[in-house]
């Protein structure tokens, strides 16, 4: 594949179809979609003006078929290339290191980059005035009860 282009592949996987980009030998992109260009439009500026173009990849489809197939640690050594920030470099190479089948929190995964405060600074952002909010359904007791409609009888 030519190197001044973005290689694709679909796999069709147990939940659902995943696109697969890659650049040169490294895996720059995949998410559970059919389109691939769903993905080429989120990739770095850097590789944004590179055209996509259909390719087979057996070098990446192979490992992601068998983790698919519980062969969990498959996909372990793919070369992988996010460009970004230096911090958030670490942090991908961090999550990468995490092994399959354990869980890290937001605070742990920050603990082990070395910035221990990251996680309690992201949600003192999100909380500020003026920023978009995700919507929290309020917990069962602090629901309001529906309010009957009293008929009476001739009225």
């Amino acid at each position: 594949m030519p190197a001044d282009t973005i290689a694709t592949a679909i796999i069709g996987t147990p939940i659902g179809q995943l696109s697969v980009l890659a650049h040169g030998e490294s895996l720059v992109g995949a998410g559970f979609t059919g389109d691939p260009g769903e993905l080429h439009a989120r990739l770095h500026r850097s590789l944004r003006p590179l055209p996509l173009a259909e390719a087979e990849l057996p070098w990446l489809v192979k490992p992601l078929r068998d983790y698919f197939d519980a062969d969990l640690t498959a996909i372990d050594g793919l070369p992988v290339h996010q460009p970004a920030t230096a911090l958030r470099e670490r942090l991908w190479a961090r999550l990468r290191a995490v092994q399959a089948g354990t869980s890290i929190s937001y605070t742990g995964l920050a603990a082990r980059t070395g910035i221990p405060g990251a996680a309690r600074r992201r949600r003192r952002v999100r909380d500020e005035p003026g920023r978009a909010r995700r919507a929290v359904l309020p917990r069962p007791a602090q629901r309001r009860r529906p309010r009957r409609l009293l008929l009476r009888a001739g009225a």
